[in-house]
């Protein structure tokens, strides 16, 4: 009953893997239209762009340090950047920082900073931050309705907004027709009906799995994720989650091709923290006190989730409390109780000066793991 309400969170989770921020406002930016000025704050990394170039392509794409999904499709962003270099100029642009606390007036900007400079090759291409006037999010995401991030707008060669939306529902293939120089006024409706496609392919191949599930045949669903994975990809939030059920279902039935594919992964997610933090949180369980881990106590790998934590944490802003919390546990899971009491006792510190939201049952939990760990519980 448990694994079911887990499989349960997880597709509810894919389904709601765009956070929404606002209302739709009406829309005054359409496809087609020449895209909005560019007046950023300040750029944090790589190329300052300051107006689209003629014959240049630009994919301007809108995210968050809070925002889970954003970050989970970072390296994937950096894989474009390297496929299309010198054909398509990726800009990140941070927003919305201040919209989940109550004072509006914080410098978030020190924040944004230590996380774009933690995030190294898995965020390997231009990126500014939105300022406290909201420029960018009201003549770009407000305009165009739209009200949940991430979301990605692709400015063409002659300036014009030529595609936007959640990125995995269509922007790679949108890119790939314009810089094969194949997109025209009919693109548009052809991209959502591809994006239409592959999910309908996905969902015809999760009603298999679900069968699967039901009959705790963990072989056969093995092999429908090996179906699963290459049509969404590895480098975002569905693939990853969809190769730690894998790993969680190897655990199971073959250990020595768990450890194998642990290792496999760990190579494929070794430039991107948040992919492994999430991969260690699923092994060992999560910092939050109500949810179980995925993996059975018996098989966890705690070696491998060390391993784990240290590469995310060269890659990691050491100032993030849920960063020092994951540490924590990983410590404490593998008897060394002091280290952990020490990394807890700083993600409560940083915990209590964040720049962020933080809600009264995140700061409960956190105290009640540390009391944990000095407890030796």
């Amino acid at each position: 009953m448990k694994n079911i309400k887990i499989w349960a969170g997880f597709i509810t989770a894919l389904c709601l893997s765009t956070v929404v921020f606002a209302q739709k406002p009406a829309v005054t930016l359409k496809m087609g239209d020449p895209a909005p000025p560019i007046k950023i704050a300040k750029w944090l990394k790589g190329e300052q762009v300051d107006e689209f170039k003629k014959g240049q392509i630009y994919v301007v794409e809108f995210w968050a340090t809070w925002c889970a999904p954003c970050r989970k499709g970072m390296p994937h962003l950096s894989e474009l950047a390297e496929k299309y270099k010198g054909k398509v100029n990726i800009l990140g642009i941070d927003i919305l920082e201040v919209s989940k606390v109550a004072d509006k007036t914080i410098d978030y900007m020190p924040n944004v900073e230590r996380f774009v400079a933690s995030m190294g090759k898995a965020m390997d291409y231009n990126v500014g931050a939105d300022g406290p006037d909201a420029f960018m999010t009201k003549n770009w995401m407000n305009a165009a309705g739209q009200r949940g991030i991430p979301c990605a707008f692709i400015v063409d060669g002659n300036g014009k907004v030529v595609w936007y939306g959640f990125p995995p529902s269509g922007m790679d293939e949108a890119l790939e027709l314009l810089v094969a120089g194949k997109w025209d006024a009919n693109s548009p409706a052809l991209v959502a009906e591809m994006a239409k496609k592959k999910d309908d392919q996905i969902m015809e191949i999760q009603k298999g799995y679900t069968l699967a599930w039901k009959a705790k045949d963990k072989r056969k669903q093995i092999e429908i994720i090996d179906q699963i994975i290459p049509i969404v990809g590895v480098n975002n939030f569905e693939g990853g989650h969809w190769r730690m059920y894998k790993y969680k279902f190897l655990t199971d039935i073959d250990p020595v091709a768990a450890k194998a594919y642990g290792q496999e992964v760990f190579k494929t997610y070794e430039n991107s923290p948040i992919m492994l933090l999430e991969w260690a949180e699923s092994i060992m369980g999560t910092t939050k006190l109500s949810q179980s881990p995925i993996v059975d106590e018996n098989v966890r790998d705690y070696d491998l989730v060390m391993q784990i934590v240290k590469k995310a944490m060269e890659h990691s802003d050491l100032q993030d409390p849920t960063v020092q919390a994951i540490y924590a546990q990983a410590l404490y899971r593998t008897g060394k109780k002091a280290e952990a009491i020490a990394a807890m006792e700083k993600a409560n510190k940083y915990l209590a000066t964040s720049t962020q939201h933080i809600s009264e049952e995140q700061k409960a939990e956190y105290q009640t793991l540390l009391a944990n760990y000095r407890s030796g519980k």
